[in-house]
């Protein structure tokens, strides 16, 4: 029997293999293994943007780390715009899911539920490595001309934030649980700074909590699925903020 040649599929950087009697070539890599290198790339790149910047990492560095050639980076991304676009979808912020989670409450107490939507927010970021990473390269990038490919959907996770916070306080009002004369688009542009100030302090290495922040070149793959949010306590700091701010808002 001939020896069998197996060499790498330039594009995909899957391994194939030639079959001795036809002659034809055969992925040996199924589309969950294709997809899986797929994740393999958008984590390799979230880790090494996070920890080296933007314009210090290469594609071609990309797929050296991940494990593939460098045409199987250009297989499942067009160019580095499309891999920046689809490593901020991959990774969504939370805030949609966060408002749908207070649904039901909204109707009931909107201000407990309006703390509940701003705990909910930070945990869901603060208790994943790959959120936290995220936000940091994503929301904390002084260069916009560098994600112009993702700038418009910054601008729309922001204005979809604010948005929630408007939908609590107007439900609050109706309910007449806030202070007369409130005013709730300034307090809700306010309490949107306030969110977004903590998130940034709070993804810092430095200043994430007491504990040493795990290096970015962690495994990060399969955590976004974690079931430990509920779980995670937030810095007390940010707890007392949280209640001082309901207390400034609700009627007396």
């Amino acid at each position: 029997m001939r020896k069998t040649d197996s060499h790498t599929f330039p594009h995909t950087g899957m391994l194939v293999k030639n079959k001795d009697k036809s002659g034809k070539v055969m992925p040996r890599r199924t589309p969950e293994e294709a997809e899986q290198t797929r994740l393999n790339l958008l984590n390799t790149a979230l880790r090494m943007y996070a920890q080296q910047g933007l314009h210090q990492v290469s594609l071609k560095q990309i797929a050296a780390q991940a494990g593939v050639t460098h045409g199987a980076v250009y297989w499942h991304f067009r160019n580095r715009d499309h891999l920046l676009e689809s490593l901020y979808f991959h990774h969504e912020m939370p805030f949609e899911q966060q408002f749908v989670e207070q649904q039901q409450a909204i109707r009931q107490d909107p201000v407990q539920a309006l703390a509940d939507y701003l705990r909910g927010v930070l945990r869901a970021v603060l208790s994943r490595p790959a959120l936290r990473l995220t936000y940091r390269l994503f929301w904390l990038q002084p260069d916009q001309a560098e994600l112009a490919g993702v700038y418009a959907r910054l601008q729309a996770d922001q204005a979809l934030c604010l948005s929630h916070l408007l939908a609590f306080l107007k439900q609050a009002r109706k309910k007449k649980l806030l202070k007369k004369k409130f005013s709730t688009q300034p307090f809700a542009e306010s309490l949107a700074a306030v969110l977004h100030a903590l998130l940034r302090e709070a993804v810092q290495p430095a200043l994430f909590s007491p504990n040493a922040e795990p290096s970015p070149l962690q495994e990060i793959t399969a955590e976004e699925h974690s079931s430990d949010v509920l779980d995670y306590e937030l810095p007390e700091a940010i707890e007392h903020l949280i209640q001082a701010l309901i207390r400034g808002l609700a009627a007396g």
